[in-house]
């Protein structure tokens, strides 16, 4: 337990240390507007993030991988796994489908309209421009959550917990070096966050396919290990949907100010 929490750390960690320079370089190089909107933007595929990656799924997906592990029924746990896979694909599709497609909606609500960003020539139009742009991350984080979870269960630490660092790595890159290639600079930023989530979702594909465990597409209705699932992501989906829904609230409000 000490070796994995040890490699754990040291991941986090190194995510930790480039997202601080990230932030130190993204606030140095583009204006409080870019920023603004770069940080709202990112507010809602974050959201979901937590709610359906690394929050609600995983606390509910785990421990039934785990007693299908250890009953030593490695088929029906791979089927477990495309099944599931399945029916995050299909979800994450269709929310990104929307949020890509109402994105102007969405954030004119999330910012208050005219009497929030809209106060500011451009900002409203930025910030709905970005979040169109990296509402495709919700997708790619929310699978790379799926596999670490996978691979958490059978024991493999360190490589999810530095993959989020590929994220980082790619937004320092975008400002450092592509800021200029785009008309509008913080363009570079939301780019840089798709790019950084095929990154660390890409990382784990390999190792996923040694074990033997990387997702098919199946049909998912009728799996009873799919079903408890569901039933068990209720109350987590509760407590994590509280929380962000007040993070919200907090960007409302916020947005208000000058």
């Amino acid at each position: 337990m000490a070796r994995a929490a040890f490699g754990v750390g040291l991941g986090t960690l190194t995510s930790r240390l480039l997202g601080f320079l990230r932030d130190v370089l993204v606030l140095h190089y583009f204006s409080r507007t870019a920023t603004d909107a770069f940080v709202v933007a990112f507010r809602l595929p974050n959201l979901f993030r937590r709610v359906f990656g690394e929050g609600a799924l995983n606390v509910a997906f785990i421990p039934v991988l785990t007693d299908l592990l250890r009953s030593e029924d490695r088929r029906e746990a791979r089927e477990f796994i495309s099944a599931l896979f399945t029916l995050l694909f299909t979800v994450l599709s269709a929310v990104t489908l929307l949020g890509i497609f109402n994105s102007d909606f969405l954030i004119s609500t999330l910012t208050l309209g005219d009497r929030g960003f809209g106060q500011v020539a451009g900002k409203l139009e930025l910030t709905a421009q970005m979040a169109r742009i990296m509402f495709g991350y919700i997708l790619l984080v929310s699978l790379y959550a799926f596999f670490m979870g996978i691979l958490n269960t059978f024991r493999i630490f360190w490589l999810p917990a530095v993959a989020p660092a590929l994220w980082n790595i790619s937004v320092i890159v975008a400002v450092l070096f592509f800021r200029n290639s785009f008309e509008e600079p913080a363009f570079a930023l939301a780019w840089a966050t798709l790019i950084g989530g095929v990154a660390q979702m890409v990382l784990l594909i390999p190792k996923l396919v040694e074990i033997g465990f990387f997702p098919k597409i199946r049909n998912w209705f009728g799996n009873p290990s799919v079903k408890r699932v569901l039933w068990a992501m209720g109350p987590s989906l509760i407590g994590l949907s509280v929380t962000q829904i007040a993070i919200i609230i907090n960007t409302y409000f916020a947005s208000s100010l000058s």
